[in-house]
This record gives structure tokens, sequence and C-alpha cells, in this order.
């Protein structure tokens, strides 16, 4: 990806939020730049699945459960 293929983005947002965030890609070791493009693929991947009548499950002590996205 070259240099004029990105885009500059200012957002506001709360400072939990931004905390949050920037301790959610300081655990994966990544910058707030790079978390936030893995959140948008997470959720690009979740509405797709979910637009072809796919479901999120989450297994938890062995009892599965669906995941409802809004």
């Amino acid at each position: 990806m070259g240099e004029q293929d990105r885009v500059r983005v200012a957002i506001s947002m709360l400072r939990d939020d931004y905390e949050d965030l920037k301790e959610l890609a300081d655990a994966d070791n990544e910058t707030v730049s790079g978390y936030l493009r893995k959140a948008l693929a997470t959720e690009r991947y979740i509405k797709e699945r979910a637009q072809a009548g796919g479901k999120i499950l989450v297994e938890e002590d062995g009892v599965q459960r669906e995941v409802v996205f809004r």
C-alpha cells in the first residue's frame, strides 16, 4: 500500500474508550491504528458471515452459545 493510498483520519472519543483501545492494542503488541484495522476486519467478517446465514458461536465450559451482534 503506497502513501497515496492512505487517508489521515481524526476522531473524537471518550478518554476511557481511548484508554481501553490503547490497552487492547498494547496487549497485542499493536499500534492503535493497527488495532483499529484488525477490529474493522473482524467486524467485516462477522457481518459477512451473518448476512450469509452463518452464526458466531462461543463455547464455554462445554456449552455453546450463539453470539448475536447488534
